[in-house]
């Protein structure tokens, strides 16, 4: 369960114009801010607020996104606080055995605009360009997380949330998500896909060592076959300085006998 931002009262001693301040920067400038109120409230005497402060955390980059769209268009913040409401109260009664499957749709199609708004804005405050598709995500699961998670409801509302979130687990108070579930035969044909990649894939490598393995002994064969004929060549220079050689052989024992002396 996300963490609840601390705001000012007896137990509990940030005062709310601190973390209001602090919650509506950018991140990149909440540890600074952050250190800054801390020694302001010290040099002010509010120790424990001052230690407070400082122990809070750097908003995440969605949580970060959130805070700042909640403070760009309070109606919209605000229309998803209604619409997750409703979407929370249509799963009641359908759960109790009132009403009808097409409030809950109509709720859930309303809940999933209302987040869908939200998340477009945030996406607009992340900073430094397009966000990134996990950004998107991670800000879409926080949202989602509003008609869920009381604790998020509450720091959504504030514009004070401290890290994403997810529309996961099932809470006593709302014993189900609006989820968007793959059918069974999708992920079924999306799994025989992906195994079939695989065997693809493995065949493309399979195939690729063997042509790799055929130039190899190409390569070796064309090597094998100079070593021949250099050999072949070798063989017959041997064998003509052979034949030379018998025949000076020959000339010198011709021309020898012809000088020996008569008897």
């Amino acid at each position: 369960m996300a963490k609840r931002p601390r705001a000012a009262g007896k137990s509990d001693p940030i005062p709310d114009d601190v973390l209001d301040r602090l919650y509506g920067q950018p991140p990149e400038e909440f540890v600074a801010n952050r250190d800054a109120a801390a020694k302001e409230l010290r040099d002010g005497g509010h120790r424990a607020a001052a230690d407070a402060v400082r122990a809070l955390r750097r908003p995440s980059a969605p949580a970060a996104a959130i805070n700042r769209a909640v403070r760009a268009d309070p109606a919209q913040a605000r229309a998803l606080l209604d619409a997750a409401g409703d979407l929370r109260r249509a799963h009641e009664t359908v759960m109790s055995g009132g009403g009808d499957r097409d409030a809950m749709r109509a709720a859930t199609a309303a809940e999933r605009q209302a987040v869908n708004a939200v998340a477009a804005t945030a996406a607009g405050l992340t900073g430094g360009g397009a966000p990134s598709a996990d950004l998107e995500r991670r800000i879409r699961d926080t949202l989602e997380a509003v008609a869920l998670d009381p604790d998020v409801r509450e720091q959504f509302a504030a514009g004070r949330l401290e890290k994403d979130a997810r529309a996961a687990g099932l809470g006593p108070d709302f014993p189900v998500t609006a989820p968007r579930p793959q059918p069974a035969k999708r992920g079924r044909q999306d799994q025989a896909k992906r195994k079939a990649e695989r065997e693809r894939q493995k065949l493309q490598d399979a195939v690729r060592r063997a042509e790799q393995a055929v130039e190899r002994r190409r390569r070796e064969a064309g090597a094998a076959e100079q070593a021949r004929e250099r050999a072949d060549a070798a063989l017959k220079e041997a064998r003509r300085r052979v034949r030379e050689a018998e025949a000076d052989l020959r000339r010198a024992r011709k021309a020898a006998g012809s000088r020996s002396p008569l008897r």
